[in-house]
């Protein structure tokens, strides 16, 4: 009997194991865990038409990334014009649909379409082509003083979010709300700005179809 209630003592403690909260920014110890879903992921080439700097481009990709990577999907970021020069190119996993980031400078190229003067973006469902309006999301840097890099990775992001949930679909709160407010922005700051888990389940659905067609 005490072997047996030591061998349940000690399954409860292990299972107790991944429960533990975040401490200090850290990862609770199933976050650390591989998601089922690790697979999972696209290429977004970026056609980078406003000049971006590449440094900025650089961390809004990590934002990005850090993003869907909680949730077991990986978006790595490359760039056409590096192509020819054999530079060491992010590496992206067979079968990973392709998706393009058209960075514009302004919304000029929409003009009269009735996009929202505020959108820092622009994205369908189901297309595999986002843009982002460089000069909007430098304006939103400045008003909320925040980091240029951050709203642009989180623009991606949502926009991203767009191509794979349904059409027009915008949520009351969090990383795909209609317009991020100041309060979305400090989450966003804190790490703790996302997609909601019927959202993240949605993305993962979506790309498994994309990765279906995208086979020969």
């Amino acid at each position: 009997m005490e072997i047996r209630s030591m061998l349940w003592t000690i399954t409860l403690l292990l299972s107790l194991v991944g429960q533990v909260p975040q401490v200090h920014g850290q990862p609770a110890a199933k976050d650390l865990q591989p998601s089922h879903q690790a697979q999972l992921g696209l290429s977004l080439r970026v056609i980078n038409l406003a000049g971006v700097p590449r440094h900025t481009l650089n961390r809004a990709e990590r934002e990005t990334a850090a993003l869907f990577h909680r949730f077991g999907v990986e978006v790595v970021w490359s760039y056409p014009e590096e192509d020819a020069t054999n530079a060491a190119l992010p590496t992206a996993g067979p079968g990973w649909p392709v998706y393009y980031l058209r960075v514009l400078r302004n919304q000029g190229y929409f003009a009269g379409s009735g996009l929202d003067k505020h959108a820092m973006g622009f994205a369908f469902s189901g297309r595999n082509l986002i843009h982002v309006f460089y000069e909007c999301v430098k304006a939103e840097a400045k008003a909320g003083d925040l980091p240029e890099y951050l709203v642009f990775g989180i623009v991606v992001a949502h926009e991203l979010g767009h191509t794979l949930l349904p059409s027009g679909y915008h949520s009351p709160r969090g990383l795909m709300r209609a317009r991020l407010m100041r309060s979305d922005w400090r989450e966003a700051l804190c790490g703790k700005l996302t997609f909601w888990d019927a959202e993240k389940t949605r993305v993962c659905e979506s790309l498994i179809l994309a990765e279906t067609r995208s086979q020969p």
